[in-house]
C-alpha cells in the first residue's frame, strides 16, 4: 500500500511525465495482494549491460544516462522522497532503442520523515551511512547512482561482495 501512494503521490507530482520515473496505470487489490500496473517499458540496464558482454558503455551514452537518472533523484529529492534501492535493475529503457530511462520499483522507497526500514538498498549499491546503520537521507540513492555509473562504465560492479561481510 505504501508503494502505491508513493508512485500516486509522485504521479500528481508530474503530471506531464518529465522527470523519468515509472507511470502506474492502475492498482488494485486482489485476493489479498496489492496489483500495479504499469506502462510498457524494455530491459534494464543490468540485462542491457549483460546483453552488452559486460563491457560498458561509451562515455556519451552514459553521460545521457546520467543526465536522466540526475533528473530523476533531483526530482524525487524535492519532494523528500528517497528510493532506497536504486540499481541497473530498477532502471528500465522506455524503448528498444535504449534511449531512455525511467527509475522504476519504489517497494522500499519513502518519504524523508516516514522511513519505515533501517536496513535498505542492495549490496553493491549500498551507502556508508545504511551499512553503518545510521540515519539516512535522500544523499544514499545519489550513493547508489556513483556506483551505477561506475559500474555502466567498466561493465563491473564497483564494489563486488558475496556476503555482507566483503
Amino acid at each position: 500500500m505504501q508503494e502505491g501512494k508513493l508512485l500516486k503521490f509522485l504521479m500528481d507530482e508530474d503530471p506531464n511525465d518529465e522527470h523519468n520515473i515509472v507511470r502506474m496505470i492502475e492498482h488494485i487489490r486482489f485476493r489479498e495482494h496489492q496489483c500495479f500496473v504499469f506502462e510498457l517499458l524494455n530491459m534494464d540496464l543490468f540485462e542491457h549491460l549483460k546483453e552488452n558482454e559486460f563491457m560498458g558503455f561509451k562515455e556519451d551514452q552514459i553521460r545521457s544516462y546520467a543526465t536522466q537518472l540526475l533528473k530523476a533523484l533531483v526530482f524525487l529529492e524535492k519532494r523528500k522522497v528517497i528510493h532506497c534501492d536504486m540499481k541497473p535493475e530498477n532502471i528500465l529503457c522506455v524503448d528498444p532503442a535504449r534511449t531512455q530511462l525511467k527509475v522504476v520499483d519504489f517497494g522500499s522507497g519513502c518519504l524523508t520523515h516516514e522511513q519505515v526500514y533501517t536496513y535498505v538498498q542492495s549490496r553493491y549499491y549500498r551507502a556508508p551511512e545504511v551499512i553503518l546503520r545510521i540515519p539516512y537521507s535522500e544523499k544514499v540513492d545519489m550513493w547508489s547512482l556513483g556506483c551505477i555509473l561506475s559500474e555502466l562504465y567498466t561493465g563491473e560492479p564497483l564494489f563486488p561482495g558475496n556476503n555482507e561481510q566483503e
